[in-house]
């Protein structure tokens, strides 16, 4: 983020002493919560082996219970990261962030340099809209960008895509403008776990689909969240 945003020395402290706050804090909400996580996810999978949609919708709303506490401080903290940017800085990591997801989610395709340049124009002029908001935008790019696909990189990415397709509709907060597993490098050089997120749930069905996903991977995060402030 130091990069992107151009951080002052005075921003890059603030941003340090946030994320040390919350190393510190969900680091004693794991501790004083673990059992009650893994009950929660033993649930879910057990839920997920017996193929009952059903079970598995209110067993992943029970794991989001869960974690609902650590999801707040998680909240939190993005709220005082984000205070600390100024109105273009916000911009920048916006479009940062968004353009770096959506090459990772593409990444099977191999997309060309043109369409990589076609996709960061797509996304200026989905950021021009007054009311536009990020995961609106998230959304529109990803499939301006799946209609940029040949025929044959399509093939490639066809079981991806279906996953993606699933994970945008359910998941991330209105906030979020995009996901990735939730061990990341923190500023102070630690890593950090984040509570898995996933709301406007669509059908009970379509979210088994998504919670079976899902729980292989227990725990994403919003990355613009809890910045890596060296990127």
């Amino acid at each position: 983020m130091k990069k992107v945003c151009s951080l002052s020395d005075e921003q890059s402290a603030k941003m340090k002493a946030i994320d040390e706050a919350w190393d510190k804090d969900s680091a004693k909400w794991q501790a004083d919560n673990s059992a009650k996580v893994q009950a929660a996810q033993k649930a879910l999978m057990e839920a997920i082996a017996k193929q009952d949609g059903a079970a598995i919708f209110k067993a992943y709303e029970a794991m989001k219970a869960a974690q609902a506490p650590l999801v707040a401080l998680h909240d939190k903290a993005c709220s005082q990261i984000m205070a600390v940017l100024t109105a273009d800085q916000k911009a920048a990591w916006q479009e940062h962030t968004v353009l770096k997801s959506i090459s990772a989610w593409f990444e099977p395709a191999k997309l060309t340099d043109k369409q990589l340049a076609d996709i960061k124009s797509a996304y200026a002029e989905l950021a021009k809209g007054k009311d536009a908001k990020c995961d609106e935008i998230m959304v529109t790019l990803a499939e301006k960008t799946r209609d940029m696909l040949t025929a044959e990189q399509l093939k490639g990415i066809a079981p991806f895509m279906l996953h993606m397709e699933k994970t945008i509709h359910l998941g991330g907060g209105d906030s979020a403008p995009h996901q990735r597993p939730a061990r990341q490098a923190s500023a102070t050089g630690r890593s950090r776990w984040m509570p898995a997120r996933c709301s406007r749930a669509r059908s009970s069905s379509s979210a088994a689909d998504t919670a079976a996903s899902w729980a292989q991977r227990p725990a994403l995060a919003n990355s613009i969240a809890i910045p890596d402030s060296a990127e």
